[in-house]
């Protein structure tokens, strides 16, 4: 615990993080008692925070049972599977593109208007100025951290509130892709070359699944497995103590609002990729299942922490649940449905988590307050 608000007595960032401190699971003291409990008691303790970490898995799995119940001629074979990975390719990557601010205790609702843009600027750059598809690719991936520098001069550099500032740049940017667009998609050469290197596959997984896998691999270890990740976390985590611990925190927080930009135009590349089109209309649509899966896998793995493998299970899990209630003939709007009440149990789960969280951490400061 931290006893003073003197700069001496201020951990450094590293053990600001939930995990390496008590204010997280107290771990010492569950050990502890892991250690002096029955046999049978411990056993149930491990099974408990086994669910708590990977419930994610438990609920795919019962509904993977649940649909090949409904339909066990279509649902339970290997194409299935390749149509639920397959379609979480581009929610994935926005999910993945939001959790780096998450994670430093900021918002980024123009992730979504990101992608649609950068969809739009791969299309018009094939169509207007007969680049190969490398350099469009490259233009799609620039106009991300283009939208992510915006968003970090308005949020750090103007002191902006994240939610309003983010919110503003995308409806900024969204009239940048109806004006780029004329409101039409934008077709041309994207539908030839650019459409087949996107549709490469492997194992019958398409090429933006692995470069969303690729992206989780290296988010994952920038957010575990470094000291700016750690100060990330540190930031979100307490941003008054990250401060008297030196870190520097409006750094941090631009470094983080650019990620999300950046990964949210290869989202966009691939979206134009998939479609053999850069559609002015789809971007805005990928915000509440991004969302959803963030949050959801904020619950996972790294139970309170905002992490890139927990995202990448929100999004199968928003996926899986999609394709199985198309497969059951479910109406149009079970889908939305589905990632509307995914979303608001994954924040309720996680609000009564930290609530828990708080109280037990009260109660064993405050006997060490009191000697």
């Amino acid at each position: 615990m931290i006893k003073s608000k003197t700069r001496e007595s201020v951990p450094g960032p590293e053990r600001l993080l939930p995990g390496n401190t008590t204010l997280e699971h107290g771990n010492a003291s569950e050990s502890s008692e892991l250690s002096l409990s029955s046999p049978g008691k411990a056993v149930w303790r491990i099974m408990l925070q086994s669910f708590r970490r990977l419930s994610v898995i438990y609920v795919m799995v019962i509904l993977w049972f649940i649909f090949t119940a409904i339909d066990p001629q279509t649902f339970p074979r290997y194409s299935t599977v390749q149509i639920i990975v397959n379609g979480s390719a581009v929610v994935g990557l926005i999910a993945l593109a939001i959790v780096t601010p998450l994670a430093a205790g900021l918002y980024d609702f123009s992730v979504g208007a990101n992608a649609g843009l950068a969809g739009i600027a791969t299309a018009w750059t094939l169509a207007h100025t007969g680049a190969n598809i490398e350099f469009a690719f490259f233009v799609g991936i620039a106009t991300g951290v283009v939208v992510g520098m915006v968003n970090a001069v308005i949020v750090v550099g103007l002191r902006v509130d994240s939610f309003i500032g983010t919110l503003a740049v995308s409806a900024v940017v969204t009239a940048a892709v109806l004006a780029v667009s004329n409101g039409s998609p934008i077709v041309g050469p994207i539908s030839g070359a650019f459409s087949r290197a996107m549709a490469y596959s492997a194992l019958g997984l398409t090429l933006p699944v692995w470069l969303m896998f690729g992206v989780v691999l290296l988010l994952a270890y920038l957010l575990q497995a470094t000291s700016g990740g750690r100060y990330i976390q540190a930031v979100g985590f307490n941003k008054k103590a990250a401060t008297l611990a030196g870190v520097r925190v409006s750094f941090v927080q631009v470094m983080a609002l650019i990620i999300s930009g950046l990964i949210a135009g290869l989202a966009g590349v691939c979206e134009a990729g998939i479609l053999g089109a850069g559609s002015p209309t789809v971007g805005p649509g990928y915000l509440l299942p991004a969302y959803a899966a963030a949050f959801v896998g904020a619950t996972q793995f790294i139970p309170g922490r905002f992490n890139a493998w927990g995202a990448l299970a929100g999004t199968l899990l928003l996926q899986l649940g999609a394709v199985g209630l198309t497969i059951a003939g479910a109406q149009s709007w079970a889908a939305s449905l589905y990632e509307g009440v995914v979303l608001i149990l994954a924040v309720a789960f996680g609000v009564q988590r930290d609530r828990s969280r708080k109280r037990k951490v009260n109660a064993e400061a405050l006997p060490k307050s009191t000697t």
